[in-house]
């Protein structure tokens, strides 16, 4: 559950699983509204610390992911209850897989 968002079985209140199977398809189908609560933006700040985080010359350390990662899924929350306070829980649900 993320807030009171009912998430199905699978599915995960993990970065990866809201950015991809949420937030990527918000913005391909329906990009006004991605703009509208910042997603594009947020989706850099995502790629931008898997790619520093998944590095080969220096892994980070647990500690510096944590403190890099936690105001992303705050935000993720951010945005999710814009969303769904725009067009409602269900629309999200559709974008589960």
């Amino acid at each position: 559950m993320l807030g009171s968002l009912k998430l199905p079985k699978g599915m995960h209140a993990s970065l990866h699983d809201i950015d991809y199977d949420v937030f990527a398809a918000i913005k391909n189908h329906y990009p006004r509204l991605a703009r509208s609560v910042g997603i594009p933006e947020f989706r850099v700040k995502v790629a931008r610390l898997a790619a520093y985080a998944g590095r080969g010359d220096r892994p980070m350390e647990p500690s510096e992911l944590e403190a890099q990662i936690t105001p992303l899924h705050k935000e993720a929350v951010a945005i999710l209850g814009e969303i769904i306070s725009k067009r409602g829980e269900a629309f999200i649900s559709r974008f589960y897989h």
